[in-house]
């Protein structure tokens, strides 16, 4: 899975108010299904949710993708999935924390730049008030939620490198997009 790519302040393309329309990657959907996971060698247990309906108890048929795929075999245990956090999870000295971490200060210069106001400085220092606004929060928290990524990187790379999915509540999603690379840094913050 590709990772945010950091950009000095300098690169940064805060001028730039427009996607770019270069395809994310050149699997069809075809392929990218023919390399999920299916966890077919896992031994079957009647608490399978992995590959019965819903309702197993009220159907004679049983379900069983995992037979006729061709996924990698991966335990679920051995994964980890990222769920970033979305809007109302802000506090004022948010981030304070992160900042020792490779890229966090140079994310919110970028940010700063594209938005046109201090981000780090908000995120410190408040007030709660102008920070709790949907314009200053959801930038704030997706920016906090990279920087987390960041100390992960640092602490624990273990679980970056075991990631196969992530998802994000609300604004969090930006944030998702963004990590897994199908968002650049920039265009996360020109989203209207």
């Amino acid at each position: 899975m590709s990772r945010v790519k950091m950009v000095k302040t300098d690169e940064c393309k805060a001028t730039e108010n427009k996607s770019s329309n270069e395809p994310f990657g050149k699997e069809s959907p075809k392929q990218l299904l023919e390399n999920a996971s299916t966890f077919e060698d896992l031994p079957y247990s009647p608490d399978d949710v992995w590959t019965q309906g819903p309702y197993p108890h009220k159907s004679s048929y049983k379900q069983s993708q995992a037979k006729h795929s061709k996924r990698p075999k991966v335990d679920p245990r051995e994964t980890t999935l990222i769920l970033f956090p979305g809007q109302g999870t802000q506090y004022v000295g948010m981030g304070k924390e992160l900042l020792k971490y490779p890229n966090v200060q140079e994310m919110y210069k970028c940010a700063s730049q594209i938005l046109g106001y201090d981000l780090l400085e908000l995120s410190l220092n408040g007030p709660l008030q102008k920070l709790s606004k949907t314009i200053h929060q959801q930038p704030a928290v997706v920016v906090a939620s990279l920087a987390a990524i960041e100390k992960l990187r640092d602490e624990q790379p273990s679980v970056l490198d075991s990631c196969v999915g992530v998802a994000g509540f609300s604004v969090g999603e930006i944030a998702a997009l963004t990590f897994a690379g199908a968002l650049s840094f920039e265009d996360g913050f020109n989203i209207h």
